[in-house]
């Protein structure tokens, strides 16, 4: 029986274009901001800062329409309370949580998790990446690859009456008929700006406060994907997003859960706190946590993701059908239930 509620729920410097000298902790690795002051001084310089982003990456890119230049200076005004010696503290305040432990290349990524079902906004970043040093380099973007019509509905609204065995190959089919394009939220920088995907994915420890506590694993096989989310709707201990619905009264608790399951996402970074050689959509950032680990041999479908320890065959779930209990225990409507839910506890 379950027990719970189901639902859903040195320093060095460097000289830009426009002559400001921008602080560094190492070769390379250059902000657009000053890392050693606080966010509320930063932003007193956000409007210059933010040209100084778009003088870079014209210098090393091409021009940027006066329409991309404008999503640059708003993102980075929006960014302000993030950069800064203090940054990741007012990040944690406006309720951001390790999505990620650190891992070379990216540093580690922050999201609301209350927000992850939201549509990417290009001056409204999801996601913020902070290097091994606490500072502010990128933001990301990221909404779901798998939508049914495009409406902002994903699997957890496909699967009323659905039996157990019969989860990995609905699993399947929706995927197959409900793949969805990237946002195009950055056409107007044209092909500069690049998405990817990450696939069949698992994170644990969603919530903790140690992004080294967090386990992000993707390019799970379908069987141990639907196999993951069986076992993690049948265990208490495992407050499973999207699929079930918590409690949100006590902000104690928050974010009210500690896994997050999703067939995939697309995914962008804009490198607005540090300079990118590769370009301001770059995937990864040559000098950032160089020196941890790597995201599992690749980025999105190009990796492997870790595999969970609980692996098991699927068609190996006790019956009754844990599907068929989830439905009679009110499995149902889950997008509204989660988004109304979600939308209380902001």
């Amino acid at each position: 029986m379950f027990n719970k509620q189901l639902g859903i729920i040195g320093t060095m410097s460097i000289s830009f274009i426009t002559g400001m000298t921008l602080p560094t902790y190492a070769a390379d690795l250059n902000y657009f901001y000053n890392p050693f002051d606080t966010a509320a001084n930063n932003s007193l310089n956000a409007d210059s800062n933010a040209l100084n982003v778009i003088n870079y990456y014209e210098a090393l890119q091409g021009d940027l329409s006066t329409e991309a230049e404008t999503i640059i200076t708003e993102t980075f005004s929006n960014l302000s309370d993030y950069m800064g010696s203090d940054g990741v503290d007012n990040a944690i305040a406006a309720g951001f949580r390790p999505f990620t432990p650190i891992f070379k290349g990216h540093g580690v990524h922050y999201v609301k998790p209350l927000n992850i079902l939201d549509p990417a906004v290009a001056t409204d970043p999801l996601g913020l990446n902070f290097d091994e040093h606490g500072n502010l380099v990128a933001a990301f973007y990221f909404q779901e690859q798998y939508l049914v019509n495009r409406a902002g509905t994903g699997l957890y609204s496909t699967l009323e009456g659905v039996e157990s065995n019969e989860l990995l190959t609905h699993y399947q089919n929706f995927k197959e008929n409900n793949t969805t394009t990237a946002p195009d939220i950055f056409e107007d920088f044209g092909s500069l700006a690049s998405w990817h995907t990450h696939n069949d994915v698992k994170i644990d420890n969603i919530g903790s406060l140690d992004s080294e506590e967090v386990i992000f694993g993707q390019d799970l096989s379908d069987e141990e994907w639907v196999n993951a989310l069986l076992l993690g709707l049948s265990n208490s201990e495992i407050q499973l997003a999207v699929y079930e619905e918590f409690d949100t009264s006590d902000p104690s608790k928050y974010p009210f859960y500690n896994t997050l399951m999703t067939p995939g996402f697309h995914m962008i970074h804009m490198w607005l706190g540090a300079e990118n050689h590769d370009g301001l959509f770059a995937g990864t950032h040559d000098n950032v946590a160089p020196n941890a680990v790597d995201e599992h041999g690749g980025h999105g479908s190009h990796g492997k993701g870790e595999i969970p320890p609980e692996s098991q065959d699927p068609t190996s779930v006790p019956e009754p059908s844990v599907l068929a209990m989830l439905a009679t225990g009110g499995w149902l409507g889950l997008v509204s239930a989660f988004k109304r839910r979600l939308n209380k506890a902001k």
